[in-house]
């Protein structure tokens, strides 16, 4: 796998609410990367929904458990509250684990930590400012196009021999995707090579496939390393951490086409009752913001702002707090 890995979009026991945080999981190297894959469940559904349009046919029993009509879209003062940002939850904790780790093992060290596209928040630079370690900004993007020995570089009267932890939040802002554009990348890969102080750099993975090629970045750079995708498990988890953390623990997540509760278990403890959350899992190729957008898009409301019970088509559902998966 590489870059592109990055790059691609009837009910159970109940559980308690978690009462703990998962363990954050360790960084890997790049082309260890694994999107989740749809279930196949869903792939031979997907193909008999086609075939069914292209049929125009119905038998009348398909009937979602709630009909929509009957639901309202979340607001967004309720969803922040439900579903609030970051929109990366765990990936925080995990990228701060590995890079302390790392940190704690090494007086010299060197990391470079792709990341999947469209990040909305800075993962990296709010480490290096947690910590306290000088953050390198990348040039300006006016300058970006100079010619020859770019001129105002961040690098000037940088020392590569001096102490402390220097971090490049964002390579791909040093470079343009244009034949002039890579002068002030070329600097700083040449810099990097004398560097004998402990560096940390970011980059996106659309970004690195393309450095890779245009300037043979990964000739000079350490191995790339990346978080694991967030998968069925991994999403459960978070999910369920963000119902904790706004007091929300009571409500029951369920799908309005089936009425399954999204979060439950089977018999075995281990694996969901209902694939809804391994397709997404699938659907998000394991990015967390990705994931996290989805999932806010799809929650609903009943129309009942008194909180009584929603009629569905095929039973009620007393007794809960319900939040529907649309």
């Amino acid at each position: 796998m590489t870059a592109a890995s990055l790059t691609d979009g009837a009910d159970g026991a109940m559980e308690s609410p978690m009462s703990t945080i998962a363990e954050p999981r360790p960084f890997q190297p790049l082309g260890d990367y694994q999107p989740p894959a749809l279930p196949t469940e869903e792939t031979l559904r997907r193909l008999w929904s086609r075939a069914r349009e292209t049929l125009a046919s119905s038998d009348g029993d398909d009937a979602p458990f709630v009909d929509r009509d009957h639901l309202r879209t979340a607001k967004d003062d309720v969803l922040d509250t439900i579903v609030p940002p970051p929109a990366c939850g765990p990936l925080e904790r995990e990228l701060a684990a590995a890079l302390d780790a790392d940190e704690a093992r090494q007086a010299r060290w060197r990391k470079l930590v792709v990341l999947p596209p469209c990040e909305s928040g800075d993962l990296i630079a709010d480490w290096a400012g947690r910590h306290g370690h000088r953050i390198v900004h990348p040039p300006l993007r006016s300058d970006l196009l100079a010619r020859d020995d770019p001129k105002g570089s961040p690098l000037d009267g940088l020392d590569p021999c001096g102490d402390g932890v220097l971090v490049f939040p964002r390579l791909e802002e040093w470079a343009l995707r244009h034949r002039d554009g890579l002068g002030h990348l070329t600097r700083l890969l040449d810099w990097l090579t004398r560097a004998e102080r402990p560096f940390v750099i970011g980059c996106n993975a659309w970004a690195w496939a393309y450095l890779r090629m245009a300037a043979d970045a990964h000739m000079i750079l350490p191995a790339p390393v990346a978080g694991q995708a967030f998968d069925d498990r991994a999403l459960r988890d978070w999910f369920r951490e963000l119902t904790e953390e706004d007091g929300t623990a009571d409500h029951v997540f369920r799908l309005t086409t089936t009425g399954e509760d999204i979060f439950a278990l089977a018999e075995d403890g281990e694996t969901l009752e209902c694939d809804y959350l391994v397709t997404l899992a699938a659907r998000s190729r394991g990015i967390p913001w990705v994931a996290w957008n989805l999932w806010r898009r799809s929650l609903r409301l009943g129309l009942d702002d008194e909180g009584e019970d929603v009629k569905a088509s095929k039973g009620t559902v007393e007794g809960e707090d319900t939040l529907w998966i649309a």
